[in-house]
């Protein structure tokens, strides 16, 4: 249930209903006052007593109920309980969402990130990964850890028969050159399209256009448990802002992509997240936006979003001081060079910024060419050794 506290004076029809004496069906409930102002929230509604409380239902234009909002009287506040009812879930079944548009399509009720992370339960082996990897990425970006974080993998997770198979021969490799690369997997679930096409593996599990959202997080959650059960940490970019209460306990690194770098919404979520956060570069090729957001993340933020129950809630961040830069590229030219380099920490030091980044081998880096990385990693160890 959604709890919405409303304080003030208390002078609602629930306060006053023996005093009124009025059938019930007679009553209009307003809101309790509010400073000088009082709003009245439902008009002619049905509402029916019910001991120390009364319920008002309210219809949609097809006379369907959608919310039973029981009123009780308190103390100090009245407190509004909406109840979403069966008739309403049947009714967003059959295309009868309060309200909706034309262009809104259907609707279907979703299972809250807590049904989902119950159903797929973080083992305790996987948040060891986590922890661990987290803990790692993060010393390496306060030089602590005098390693390189190399993130390798593939595109997307369509296969996870396939993307454990490669989990398994990473962590072979992580184990030759770990004193001095800590390898974590890449394993983005989301699709960030500049255009059309398939939205990865949670959206279209299936990869047939039957978008069973709730199989693909499911089978997303039992995937990432697996991989991080073999000591694999795994990487991902955050499209979707709410999708990260669904898996985000099982992240170590995030990145932000040239889609969402200059969303208020995705700054607001990457200053509270538990992971380091990337933000690559404008997909121009210019950097600014990328550093304006690593300043804005590295501040507490306030803003409304769902909780692990699905509720609407406020959140108050601290601020994720473990942001960087991401160079990839733009407009078709590559910036992982040693000037584009410099130019980029000269940039980060100038906003008061340490000069954390990581260079993508891959997008316009190396033309979209996936022959011409080695190509790339080649010249970014060379840059290294050269101090």
């Amino acid at each position: 249930m959604f709890l919405v506290f409303f304080s003030g004076n208390v002078c609602c029809a629930a306060r006053n209903l023996k005093r009124l004496q009025m059938p019930p069906s007679e009553l209009s409930v307003h809101s309790p006052t509010i400073g000088r102002r009082t709003q009245q929230l439902f008009d002619d509604q049905p509402i029916r007593q019910m001991g120390n409380s009364i319920e008002v239902s309210q219809t949609n234009q097809r006379g369907v109920p959608y919310n039973a909002m029981r009123i009780r009287q308190g103390c100090t506040v009245i407190s509004f309980v909406a109840i979403r009812t069966s008739e309403h879930i049947d009714s967003m079944k059959n295309n009868d969402t309060p309200g909706a548009q034309d262009n809104a399509g259907r609707s279907s009720p979703a299972l809250t990130p807590f049904e989902i992370q119950s159903a797929r339960p973080l083992p305790p082996e996987a948040k060891r990964t986590v922890e661990s990897g987290r803990d790692t990425v993060r010393k390496i970006l306060d030089r602590e850890d005098h390693r390189l974080m190399v993130v390798v993998g593939p595109c997307t997770i369509h296969d996870p028969a396939a993307g454990l198979e490669y989990a398994q021969r990473l962590k072979n490799l992580a184990q030759e050159v770990g004193s001095t690369l800590f390898l974590v997997m890449r394993v983005f679930l989301e699709k960030s399209l500049a255009a059309t096409g398939w939205k990865g593996y949670i959206n279209d599990p299936d990869l047939n256009e039957s978008f069973n959202i709730t199989k693909g997080l499911k089978k997303a959650r039992s995937f990432l448990g697996d991989v991080n059960k073999l000591g694999v940490p795994m990487a991902t970019e955050a499209v979707s802002p709410l999708l990260q209460q669904y898996y985000g306990d099982l992240i170590t690194w995030t990145i932000f992509g040239v889609h969402s770098i200059e969303s208020q919404v995705h700054r607001e979520i990457a200053s509270g997240l538990p992971t380091p956060v990337a933000f690559k570069n404008g997909v121009d090729g210019k950097l600014e936006s990328a550093i304006n957001a690593i300043r804005t993340t590295g501040q507490g933020h306030r803003f409304v979003t769902v909780d692990n129950h699905g509720h609407p809630c406020v959140v108050h961040t601290h601020g994720n001081r473990h942001g960087h830069l991401v160079l990839r590229g733009g407009k078709g030219f590559p910036n992982y060079d040693s000037i584009n380099v410099q130019n980029a920490e000269q940039a980060m030091r100038s906003a008061g910024l340490r000069e954390s980044i990581v260079v993508d081998c891959s997008h316009a880096n190396s033309y979209g060419r996936p022959e011409l990385q080695r190509a790339v990693l080649a010249n970014v160890i060379d840059q290294i050794h050269a101090g």
